[in-house]
């Protein structure tokens, strides 16, 4: 008996296709494998430098190397991933930062006519008409000023804590006695604390600059208490007060 068979014919273009496809999936996995080598091997050479290399050179590429771990340590901590521990700072590293940290503490703590510190809150952002930075033109980012000066008390406290250093318990104070002044007389809120207050005073370039923010001449700066967030608080010996809820 005859038996017959079909034979399933198999497209040559379709045959070409199939080959690309295993090509590209095997040479997408070598990538992937260079790519993980190279990331182990950068991970490895973080305790592990080429004594062939000069002093400078092995420096660069122990802060090189650093900052790419670095990176790569904030980016699994954004992803959610688990990590080790964050790569120590070097004593040279550590000397940058806390200079940098102590010249940005006195900038932000300065009480002068173009300082930061302003009525017992940290104003975040000044615009000067001077490079001394003297003569300050205009206050911005107002609204945030609450937070910023939250921000800022969180770290001169720590700083207090850590180094002692009681220069900054005036700052700390006058913060805190801003924060209960107007909570207690002003928005009649315990903890409900403005997002920013001022004391009108027409020859202060400090409440010049804050009623810029607003337009030179804000109606609602000179007596009209609640329009745009904006309201008046006389109280403590009939000092005119400003606070900003919106």
């Amino acid at each position: 008996m005859m038996r017959s068979t079909t034979r399933i014919r198999f497209p040559r273009f379709h045959f070409i296709l199939f080959i690309i496809i295993i090509i590209t999936t095997v040479q997408i996995s070598h990538a992937f494998d260079y790519v993980m080598m190279q990331d182990q091997r950068i991970l490895n050479r973080s305790t592990r430098i080429d004594p062939s290399v000069t002093n400078e050179r092995k420096q660069r590429s122990y802060k090189s190397i650093n900052a790419t771990i670095r990176d790569q340590w904030l980016l699994n901590l954004s992803r959610g991933i688990a990590t080790s521990s964050y790569p120590d700072f070097t004593l040279e590293e550590q000397k940058q930062l806390e200079e940098k940290a102590e010249a940005w503490t006195k900038h932000a703590l300065s009480t002068s006519t173009g300082g930061h510190f302003q009525w017992g809150e940290a104003i975040p952002q000044i615009m000067y008409e001077d490079v001394g930075m003297m003569r300050p033109k205009l206050y911005d980012d107002v609204g945030d000023t609450a937070a910023w000066t939250g921000t800022l008390l969180a770290g001169i406290v720590h700083k207090y804590i850590i180094q002692q250093d009681s220069s900054v318990l005036t700052s700390i104070m006058s913060i805190l006695r801003a924060f209960d002044f107007f909570t207690h007389n002003c928005t009649g809120v315990h903890g409900f604390i403005p997002r920013a207050w001022a004391l009108p005073n027409a020859t202060s370039p400090s409440w010049i600059a804050f009623r810029n923010y607003y337009t030179p001449d804000p109606p609602y700066l000179n007596g009209s208490s609640g329009v745009h967030g904006v309201y008046n608080c006389s109280v403590k010996d009939n000092e005119n007060w400003l606070y900003v809820l919106s």
